[in-house]
């Protein structure tokens, strides 16, 4: 394997790890919104609610009005009050699922009662009216009804504090993850980094330079000690050594036996002039 397809991977790793990291982010980033999603869903449950709650007590009161009124006329701005006071509570009705059947329909009576109500105040007579409504039993019931749509409400409002805790424990968490993994894949990446460079460039490069020192020493056996498993880059170069350690070699042997045929011939003519 050569150099180039070394870096080429751990280029490839590194973008693995970059990719790694932006899913866990768009992962973490849909999993937030979705908590948030619910939480926004939970709070506006519990403000209608409480919404609801008051708009009973607002009919309520409205609804005391009519009956402390002198007469029909004078009742009418409190069942003009009251009637704008229902058509909410209806309205929010209708935008209240999570309200449970049986809250649902203490409210539907509790409009038709109030509505009956109107009627009798501003139709037919005060004493009507009051007769109809300001009785302890009907109180008794309207005060259960309310009761019930408050404990209805707090239960909501403690699964909204708990809902608004797990979204902040799994914010700190996911922070937490995301240090944990950046760092783990770091020194992942940098320890692998660090191996490849060591083991494929940082040490056959230093062995090729004392080859290259020991060749240029006369020692022509040194390009032969090429590792087993090395690079292409690295194996090439080793490749050129061993050609110029033998051309070297051959230069080498070439002049020795120039020296010898010089010396030789030195010989010859020293024993021609001797004799």
């Amino acid at each position: 394997m050569s150099i180039r397809s070394r870096f080429l991977a751990l280029v490839a790793g590194f973008a693995i790890m970059a990719l790694a990291i932006a899913m866990l982010g768009v992962i973490s980033i849909a999993d937030y919104s979705r908590m948030l999603g619910q939480y926004a869903q939970r709070h506006e449950t519990v403000r209608r609610a409480e919404r609801l709650n008051g708009l009973v007590s607002a009919s309520v009161a409205e609804s005391r009005g009519i009956y402390l009124s002198a007469n029909l006329e004078a009742a009418k701005p409190f069942a003009a009050r009251l009637e704008r006071n229902l058509s909410d509570i209806e309205n929010l009705l209708t935008e209240q699922p999570d309200l449970s059947p049986d809250l649902v329909q203490q409210t539907q009576a509790f409009v038709v009662f109030r509505r009956e109500l109107i009627r009798l105040g501003t139709q037919v007579s005060i004493a009507a009216a009051d007769k109809h409504g300001n009785d302890e039993v009907v109180r008794q019931m309207r005060m259960n009804y309310q009761a019930d749509l408050g404990h209805w409400v707090d239960r909501h409002r403690r699964d909204l504090e708990r809902h608004r805790e797990e979204v902040r424990h799994y914010g700190d968490e996911r922070v937490m993850h995301f240090v944990i993994a950046v760092s783990l894949m770091l020194v992942v990446m940098i320890g692998l980094s660090l191996w490849w460079a060591m083991t494929y460039i940082s040490s056959p490069m230093q062995d090729l330079a004392q080859s290259i020192i020991r060749v240029s020493e006369g020692d022509y056996d040194a390009a032969k000690d090429a590792p087993a498993k090395s690079g292409k880059e690295i194996s090439a170069l080793w490749g050129a050594l061993a050609v110029l350690a033998e051309r070297a070699r051959q230069v080498e042997v070439t002049a020795r036996a120039e020296r010898e045929a010089e010396e030789k011939r030195s010989l010859e003519m020293r024993q021609i002039l001797l004799d």
